[in-house]
């Protein structure tokens, strides 16, 4: 297992969410957060953990053959 931090992104005052646009499929991630204001910054919270699935695309459909 492999472990590091790598800085994701900075959001804005109270934000709720985040959405990580360059995960892969079929990778694991791991993330942590911290707050931050004047008087510092937080401790990370606990993390989570998840696997982003292979996607596997539904079969054509509607499909002609001409000779």
């Amino acid at each position: 297992t492999v472990a590091f931090t790598v800085p994701v992104a900075v959001v804005g005052p109270n934000s709720v969410t985040y959405v990580d646009g360059t995960v892969v499929q079929g990778q694991n991630y791991c993330y942590r957060l911290t707050a931050y204001n004047s008087s510092g910054e937080s401790q990370p919270s606990n993390s989570a953990d998840f696997l982003l699935p292979f996607i596997v695309p539904q079969s054509p459909s509607g499909l002609t053959v001409t000779p």
